[in-house]
């Protein structure tokens, strides 16, 4: 070979060689610049908002205003703060969808016309899925790339930012349009915001774990925002005549469970319609173990039990008795059973085992807790065997729902009960009602106090 051809030959070695170098260059710039803007060191929401007691009182009466709307057309009304709606978020988002770990979102509204939602989450488990999920479909050089960006992720957030229109005069179910979609420091432009908005869409309305928000965005008639609170128009619908918990219920339990729910009701409505609490617990705990075994089921048989219970308990009209305002509506309330001859302590547990879930642990917490202050506020004491009363049925619903050896174990205790104290520590004499009467500074201890008593329950401590 001529010195001519070796030096061409050398010069297009160097060239494929420069070349090959200068793409691995460009890969890396591509990779550093696409984490720098789509991935943050910290995240613009980094939590969901907690309910205080504060928050509670005034969700309290928004529920109470609501239940008393009466209208020929069926729809009910409410008004919403910008902290009412993350509120609302943080409850019913972690618990209906299916999301990668540390997911948060958050909305702003703004004084008309306008919303935005906010969306943080953990870069590296969203990058993973996304790699694993469209890897097949990807050129080696974007196969390598999207390598890199998820290298880059580890510690790092995803932020996105939705910017929303709301208009309320638009047809049902059009009322928000998607203006803008920011993803980290990268704005997408509307028609691509829009596409994108149209295939989340549409992702979403195939996910089962999606199917209760899609029913309850059909029930909704108007959506207006105004003055940075969100305006909101719809309806309940009632399924065969009967509602959950009077409606409240509906909104966060999927048509299977509100027809297993119904199935205990039926039970119930068969008893007697006093008597004690234990006696009519054990023999439903039983039907719920059957049912189990053909189900395979024991949290969900368990779970339509304590709600049913809450039914027969009046759960509809829970928020009005613990208002301090609405002592009349309380006098109304069923009380069919009781734990050791009272029947404000059998109430006490089954509705805060009822409330805790369809809300949360948290929440029906507080509300047993505002119960009480609420009474002190009225010229009554705090009373212990009341918050003890709660905090069974917190207890309660937890293990009775918290894994199918839990559920089962739980079915196991209740349908061999036979006395009160087996469904109730006895707090003694010291506590009997002429000195059951504490206030506000005592709370702390008599919480102490009553986590000691449920701590030595076989079916009430706290299970991991």
């Amino acid at each position: 070979m001529s010195k001519t051809a070796m030096k061409l030959l050398l010069r297009i070695f160097i060239f494929l060689f420069g070349i090959v170098i200068a793409g691995v260059v460009l890969l890396f710039i591509l990779g550093w610049a696409a984490s720098y803007a789509l991935f943050d060191s910290e995240p613009q929401v980094a939590a969901y908002e907690s309910t205080s007691l504060e928050d509670l009182r005034r969700i309290k009466h928004l529920a109470i205003d609501f239940s008393r709307q009466t209208s020929p057309d069926a729809v009910k009304r409410v008004t919403l703060s910008e902290r009412d709606v993350n509120l609302a978020i943080g409850h019913f988002v972690p618990r209906q969808a299916k999301l990668p770990e540390q997911t948060y979102f958050a909305a702003q509204l703004a004084p008309a016309e306008r919303a935005n939602v906010i969306a943080s989450a953990l870069a590296k488990p969203l990058a993973k899925q996304l790699y694993e999920q469209y890897r097949n479909q990807l050129q080696p050089w974007a196969r390598s790339l999207a390598e890199k960006v998820v290298a880059a992720s580890t510690g790092r957030w995803v932020n996105a930012q939705l910017e929303l229109t709301v208009n309320a005069d638009a047809e049902q179910g059009k009322w928000l349009s998607v203006e803008k979609i920011k993803l980290g420091s990268i704005p997408l432009n509307e028609s691509l915001s829009r596409d994108i908005a149209a295939r989340v869409l549409r992702e979403i309305t195939q996910r089962e774990d999606m199917a209760l928000a899609i029913e309850s965005w059909k029930n909704l008639r108007r959506l207006s925002v105004e003055d940075t609170k969100l305006s909101v128009e719809f309806v309940i619908p009632e399924r065969g005549g009967e509602l959950a918990l009077g409606g409240i219920e509906s909104l966060v339990l999927k048509p299977g469970e509100q027809e297993l729910i119904n199935i205990y009701s039926r039970q119930l409505a068969a008893l007697p319609r006093s008597g004690a609490l234990v006696k009519v617990i054990a023999p439903r705990f039983e039907f719920a173990s059957q049912r189990s075994k053909q189900s395979r089921d024991p949290v969900a048989e368990n779970r339509a039990l304590l709600l049913a219970l809450a039914r027969r308990y009046g759960g509809e009209q829970l928020l009005t008795m613990m208002d301090s305002g609405q002592q009349r509506f309380a006098r109304d309330i069923p009380k069919p059973y009781t734990i050791y001859g009272r029947r404000d302590l059998a109430q006490h547990l089954i509705l805060s085992a009822g409330l805790s879930l369809i809300a949360s642990q948290d929440v029906a917490e507080l509300f047993g807790i505002d119960k009480e202050l609420s009474d002190l506020l009225g010229g009554r004491s705090i009373s212990a065997w009341d918050l003890l009363a709660d905090k069974a049925g917190l207890r309660l619903a937890e293990n009775a729902t918290l894994s199918s050896a839990s559920a089962i174990d739980t079915q196991k205790w209740f349908s061999r009960a036979r006395r009160d104290r087996q469904i109730l520590p006895d707090l003694g004499a010291e506590f009997d009602y002429s000195e059951d009467k504490f206030g506000p500074d005592e709370l702390d201890q008599l919480e102490l106090m009553i986590e000691l008593y449920l701590e030595q329950h076989p079916a009430l401590r706290k299970r991991s």
